[in-house]
């Protein structure tokens, strides 16, 4: 239940440092929504520690039995001191930073606020933490990729050169600073930072999967085929990897690269990964069951995907469900992203 400080530090960073799915169970069953409110937590089936879950992770609880919790997604227990109901998640929050303001309640705070998509309210506490505490790398991690999601790109790139002038010279933050410049357009200096990322350590799969979106946005779709099936081969469970791939495959301007088949594999993956709740994925399944000619399950799954899409994601999506309804597949252009990662 409780880590120590050191550690607490280290989870911190690499459970912020890239884009990757939640772990928030999304199972469509009777239970209780609960909060977790340390960094991280074991899930145990009896003296066994199965997995992990982190700070603000969302779970689905179906049984409580002495203090255990039952998550159902997992199949194990959370101990209950590790979590809050999710109706009153936000409450203990507030209370611990007023409790005891300082840089990790603070912190706490922004992380619970981000998974709510509160992003002003999370940048005020994440500008109050670094404000206690303005060598924190946890910190200063979270700022940039939250400055980079805010469009904010030169006080990004700010926040990881500290990082890295304070000596955390590690494959996630270059691969940070490098999705700060993908964002901004610049993918050679992208590369550069993805490149720089794997000679510290060549088997960080999440360098090798941006770096396969920065090399789609260049033309270079080859390369970017490879880089997500490596990044694939060294994290299997990566599902914005198999996803970017699927997107490739299924909408790519050139002929010889487009496979719709193994398109309709990787994003049937990517969504198994995030129990087919994720707006992005299945937009990506949809267009994949189009390249692959089947048609009725391209509009099926667009409908799906509208579903879970937010309002500034829905008109696209909408857009390619009518290409789908006339018969038609998407192709998409060169120089922009595969897919976004917000």
């Amino acid at each position: 239940m409780r880590t120590s400080a050191t550690f607490v530090l280290l989870i911190a960073v690499l459970a912020s440092s890239t884009d990757r799915n939640l772990a928030d169970d999304t199972e469509r069953e009777d239970g209780q929504a609960y909060t977790v409110i340390e960094w991280v937590a074991d899930v145990r089936v009896g003296g066994d520690v199965i997995g992990k879950v982190r700070l603000a992770d969302r779970l689905l609880i179906t049984e409580e039995t002495n203090g255990w919790l039952w998550f159902a997604a997992r199949k194990g227990w959370v101990h209950h001191s590790d979590t809050v109901p999710f109706a009153e998640a936000a409450e203990h929050f507030d209370t611990a930073v007023a409790d005891k303001p300082s840089a990790e309640t603070y912190h706490q705070r922004a992380v619970f606020r981000l998974r709510q998509n509160e992003l002003e309210p999370a940048l005020a506490d994440l500008q109050e933490a670094h404000r206690h505490d303005a060598k924190n790398p946890a910190v200063l991690n979270d700022l940039g990729n939250l400055h980079r999601k805010l469009g904010q790109f030169e006080k990004a790139l700010g926040d990881f050169d500290e990082l890295l002038r304070l000596g955390a010279k590690t494959p996630e933050v270059y691969t940070n600073r490098g999705l700060v410049h993908q964002a901004a357009g610049r993918h050679e200096q992208a590369l550069a930072d993805f490149s720089a990322a794997l000679e510290l350590d060549e088997k960080f799969a999440p360098a090798w999967e941006a770096g396969g979106s920065s090399r789609y946005a260049l033309g270079d779709f080859r390369k970017a085929r490879e880089n997500f099936r490596h990044a694939i081969r060294l994290f299997s469970d990566f599902a914005l990897a198999h996803n970017n791939l699927a997107w490739l495959l299924a909408t790519c301007p050139e002929a010889e690269i487009r496979d719709g088949k193994a398109a309709v594999e990787a994003a049937t993956k990517a969504c198994e990964l995030t129990e087919f709740s994720n707006a992005r994925f299945l937009d990506t399944l949809a267009a994949a069951h189009a390249e692959a000619g089947d048609f009725e399950e391209a509009v099926k799954r667009a409908k799906q995907a509208i579903e879970f899409a937010d309002e500034n994601s829905r008109t696209p999506i909408e857009s390619r469900l009518e290409l789908y309804k006339a018969g038609h597949s998407f192709r998409l252009t060169t120089g922009v992203l595969l897919r976004s990662r917000e």
